[in-house]
This record gives C-alpha cells, sequence and structure tokens, in this order.
C-alpha cells in the first residue's frame, strides 16, 4: 500500500485538540494514533467542512441571484458567472496566505489520498481556475475547522462508518451487532442517535439483550466506546410500547444514563468545592435542594445515578463528602483508601 508524506501547519490550539482526541476516541479495537486521526479526519470530512469551496458555493449563488433578480436573464447570467468567480478567487487568495503554528509531518494512505485526489479544491478540472496552492494549506483549513467543531461533532466524523451502519439499521429496521468496549457482544434494537449534553457525546438509544441471553432491556451505549459495530441479518423494529417507554425515562434522565437508576443523594461542599461545582458543567448532576450545614459547607441533595454522581465528583478530592447512599459513601472512601496507600509506598511511579 502506497504512503504519501506530507508536511502540514495547525494552531497550537488545533494540535492540542486532535491530540486530546486520540486518547478520548480510542480503543482496543481501533488502536487510533495520531496518524490514523488524521487519516480519519481527511477521509471523512473532505469536501464537507469550510476548506471547501463548494461548502459555501450554495450560499453564494443564492446571494448574487437574489441580488441580480431585477436584471434581464442574458445580462443576469454573465454577471451572476463574474462576480461567483470573483468570490471564488477571493476566497483562495485568503486561504492561501502565509500560515503560522505547528509543523509536523504524518503519512497519507493510498486510500486517503485517493479522497484527496478527486478534491477540486486541490486538483482543479483546469489549470486556470482557482484552489489551494498545495495539499498542506487545504490540510491546514480542515483541520482547524475540525478542531473548532464540538466534540460529539468530531466523534461523528471521526466514526463516521459506525454512523453508518446504525443509520442504515433504524432506516431499514434491522438489528444491530455490536462488540462493547470490554469484549461483550450484544444485539441492539436501535431507536435514535441521541446527543447527551452533560457528557457532550453521542449515545446509540435502544434496547438490547447480550448474547447468550433474548431479554430485551432498555440501553444506550457511547458509540466511540464501541469496539465494532454492524447491521446484522434480523429484522426487528422498536414498538410503540417501547418507544414510549424509552421517551419515558428520557423526561427524566440523559441519554448517557438511560439505563441507571436514579436516587437520592446527598453531599457535603466546602467553599470551594461549591466554586468547582459552579464551573465544572461537564457529566454534572442538577441539584435539587442546599441546606446550610456551616459558615463553610453546604448539603447539595441531588436526584441521580450513583455512576453519575461518582463519576461526576471524584474530582473534587477533600471538598466533597458523600453522605447518602452508603453504598456509593463507601465506594468512594474505598477509592480514596487505595489512592493513600498507593502514595504512601509509593506504588505508582
Amino acid at each position: 500500500m502506497g504512503i504519501t508524506p506530507q508536511n502540514v501547519t495547525v494552531t497550537l490550539n488545533t494540535y492540542k485538540i486532535i491530540k486530546n482526541d486520540v486518547l478520548l476516541f480510542r480503543n482496543k479495537n481501533n488502536k487510533l494514533t495520531f496518524n490514523g486521526i488524521l487519516n480519519r479526519i481527511i477521509k471523512n470530512y473532505s469536501g464537507k467542512s469550510s476548506a471547501d469551496f463548494s461548502y459555501f458555493s450554495d450560499s453564494i449563488e443564492q446571494i448574487i441571484n437574489s441580488a441580480l433578480n431585477n436584471l434581464e436573464s442574458e445580462d443576469k447570467k454573465g454577471l451572476s458567472e463574474k462576480l461567483f468567480i470573483a468570490h471564488k478567487k477571493a476566497f483562495f487568495e485568503e486561504k492561501n496566505k502565509p500560515i503560522h503554528g505547528v509543523s509536523f509531518k504524518f503519512s497519507i494512505s493510498e486510500k486517503t489520498m485517493d479522497t484527496l485526489n478527486v478534491n477540486r479544491n486541490i486538483f482543479p478540472d483546469s489549470v486556470s481556475d482557482y484552489s489551494y496552492e498545495y495539499i498542506g494549506k487545504y490540510l491546514h483549513y480542515l483541520f482547524e475547522d475540525y478542531a473548532s467543531q464540538s466534540l460529539n461533532f468530531r466523534e461523528k466524523i471521526i466514526f463516521a462508518d459506525f454512523y453508518d451502519e446504525i443509520e442504515n439499521s433504524i432506516k431499514n429496521n434491522k438489528l444491530l451487532r455490536a462488540e462493547l468496549h470490554g469484549g461483550a457482544i450484544v444485539f441492539i434494537k436501535p431507536y435514535q442517535i441521541m446527543h447527551d449534553p452533560e457528557t457532550n457525546y453521542n449515545y446509540l438509544v435502544g434496547f438490547s439483550h447480550f448474547e447468550n441471553d433474548e431479554k430485551n432491556t432498555i440501553c444506550s451505549y457511547r458509540i466511540s466506546r464501541l469496539n465494532k459495530i454492524s447491521v446484522y441479518g434480523k429484522k426487528e423494529t422498536i414498538t410503540k410500547n417501547e418507544q414510549n417507554e424509552i421517551e419515558k425515562i428520557l423526561a427524566v434522565r440523559t441519554p448517557a444514563y438511560i439505563s441507571y437508576e436514579p436516587i437520592q443523594i446527598k453531599v457535603l461542599l466546602t467553599n470551594k468545592g461549591q466554586h468547582l461545582y459552579s464551573i465544572l458543567q461537564h457529566n454534572r448532576p442538577e441539584f435539587t435542594a442546599i441546606n446550610n450545614k456551616s459558615n463553610d459547607i453546604k448539603e447539595y441533595n441531588f436526584y441521580c445515578s450513583e455512576n453519575q454522581a461518582k463519576n461526576y465528583f471524584l474530582k473534587f478530592g477533600a471538598d466533597a463528602t458523600i453522605i447518602e447512599p452508603d453504598s456509593l459513601k463507601n465506594e468512594i472512601k474505598e477509592e480514596f483508601e487505595k489512592a493513600v496507600i498507593n502514595y504512601s509506598n509509593n506504588l505508582i511511579s
């Protein structure tokens, strides 16, 4: 397979976002690397981003046609073409200005290069047409556009093949076969792909059963945590009753925690803990009540799953103390006791 070495320059922020996405989206099946994620961005996002003139061409044509609406058809056509070309020229003149930032080299796979070879922003139909001066300039703007998108949108770009399988399954009422992060096999009747505003990831919501268990239960799987997914031959449809059950639960829970039962949870927060709660929005549960305990400590009440509370409050350290339920309190206590032992014995270097 042919590999093409390629230099590219991006801003430091974009470089950090893409590097971090490798860690967020890597699993044991895809073994995602920095080189691999760059190839996925090119293959799945080329031709669809603001780096592509076609991204703007339709709206430019509409603006021009609206502005020239009162002209005769022949005059309108000629002037419209000139204005369109002027917009195209301005677009590429702006894009071909000098670029500064972090420069690095990576390898473009043969399949990814096939995607670029048909991109008319880089390889125009005629030598007189406007285009990027070289591939690296185009890739700069492609990667910058990718990094400007929300986490859940970037996830959709990286896992485009998974999304295609899921959407095909939903459209044709087909069962999905998926391998979970831990290796277990599940069969899923998909309902919808849903964005969770608290985790900012996308989840496949529906009903599923494990390979050796025919009992279907409501489920949600973070798409980027799946190892594999494919349309299975069997035709199954989400029933009206199942749809109603999902929607009823979604009225009180977010997609990430649809299969976790919410319970009453009480947490003591110091002044610093209260400040952390006010600024750390990712995965944050909503409080139902606040009670003053002292000048420095307040008791926050929540109605959420133990899993969500644990994921959120563990990072608060000594500034958050779970007091109810005992099961969660003891679980977090054990986590911190293990940490103390590790630090005391220098087990982790």
